[in-house]
């Protein structure tokens, strides 16, 4: 799992939402988003920038590198 996987389930775990619903905020099919969040397919520029705006970023890149981040922290 990378650090956007982790970082991604995190924040869905931490705000209380399940992935069924937070896939329908972000247009997704809760099958889809699961298959991303697991690795077995790649988020798409496009979904993460939707993924981004939904979680407040304002860039993908800032997602990006707030999940890089706390996975060097927490090595």
């Amino acid at each position: 799992m990378n650090a956007l996987q982790t970082e991604l389930k995190q924040r869905i775990d931490n705000d209380g939402v399940s992935i069924r619903a937070f896939a329908k905020q972000v247009g997704l099919s809760r099958t889809t988003l699961a298959r991303k969040l697991s690795g077995e397919s790649d988020f798409t520029l496009g979904e993460l920038a939707t993924i981004s705006a939904a979680l407040g970023y304002k860039t993908p890149s800032r997602l990006m590198a707030e999940a890089e981040a706390r996975t060097e922290e927490a090595a």
